[in-house]
């Protein structure tokens, strides 16, 4: 299973941090679970809305890798 960081919400509507919050993102941590970084998009501007700032957040709660689909399949990059 691969949780979803999403940025969707704060482009839409000016939340100040994605999905899912801190706490959450410590237990998905503490259980070794796989993230990856998703926009949730609805248009090609917000694409890939503050990914960058994405990494910086999953990083903040220990992670040091995303997963990445990539020819039909999920792949863990360093981050």
């Amino acid at each position: 299973m691969i949780f979803e960081v999403n940025t969707g919400a704060m482009y839409r509507v000016g939340n100040s941090s994605p999905y899912p919050s801190g706490f959450i993102m410590k237990q998905l941590k503490k259980h070794n679970m796989k993230i990856t970084i998703s926009s949730d998009s609805h248009s090609v501007d917000s694409l890939n809305y503050k990914f960058d700032e994405m990494t910086d957040y999953c990083k903040k709660y220990g992670f040091d890798e995303i997963y990445v689909l990539k020819n039909g399949a999920f792949r863990a990059q360093k981050i």
